[in-house]
């Protein structure tokens, strides 16, 4: 069973949305004064994901949490707000593969550490995980940061590194890859065409020689929007209050 509710920056190419909607209910993400403009429509600043596990920040717009209980969408409040600028922007941006958890543990939000418990947490500098990390099933990953690398081949792990130079990010130079992508089962989302990427032809044989498929959402570079976040309604995770 696909999932059915795709949330994604409100500010993708529409292109891009359009043909998310052909197989999913999209929900378009923004928020408004609470982090810095380049980041405030990226759903992974607001919204830890690890399978249908959710936990999100308390300072997430109210017409964003009533759209996903609305749709059947159940999730753990978090402790930590989600606001200004970096660091206090990444207690929700945290990588989850099959074992492990990978983030600056200084700045993990306690829910996620509570609920994440089961899995090994792997510290790394870089505390905008998830937006620098693609976690293929298997645990193995894609990440567009050098210290993610050296800590993961340290274990020899599964890990390709991709710079992440030619990822729009606007106003900034560049983005990075996890921000580019989403997974819905054996299937990779990108927000872009590999095309267009340096690294692409190195990115597509990395991921379909572990048995996924690659879905290009628009004509044209790589966007780093905060991920996709691919969700099925009904989970059995009771919701807190705030």
């Amino acid at each position: 069973m696909k999932p059915v509710i795709a949330i994604i920056d409100k500010r993708a190419p529409t292109a891009a949305k359009n043909k998310l909607r052909q197989d999913f209910h999209v929900l378009e993400f923004m928020t408004g004064g609470a982090v810095y403009p380049g980041i405030s429509g990226h759903p992974d600043i607001f919204i830890f994901q690890c399978g249908q596990q959710l936990v999100i920040a308390p300072n997430t717009p109210f017409s964003f949490v009533d759209a996903l209980r609305e749709n059947g969408v159940h999730f753990q409040w978090g402790v930590r707000h989600s606001q200004g600028r970096y660091p206090a922007t990444t207690a929700y941006n945290v990588a989850c593969s099959e074992h492990y958890l990978i983030h600056h543990r200084r700045h993990t939000d306690p829910e996620i550490l509570l609920r994440m418990r089961g899995k090994t947490f792997l510290h790394v500098s870089q505390a905008y995980s998830r937006c620098n990390t693609i976690a293929l099933r298997q645990d193995a990953f894609i990440t567009s940061d050098k210290g993610i690398f050296q800590v993961m081949k340290k274990r020899n792990m599964d890990v390709l590194y991709v710079a992440p130079q030619g990822i729009l990010l606007p106003p900034y130079e560049y983005g990075f890859i996890g921000g580019t992508a989403g997974i819905a089962g054996d299937t990779v989302y990108f927000t872009g065409s590999l095309k267009y990427f340096p690294e692409g032809e190195k990115l597509r044989h990395f991921i379909q020689q572990r048995d996924h498929r690659i879905i290009e959402l628009y004509e044209g570079p790589l966007y780093d929007g905060g991920g996709i976040l691919f969700l099925k309604p009904n989970t059995p995770l009771p919701i807190s209050s705030p």
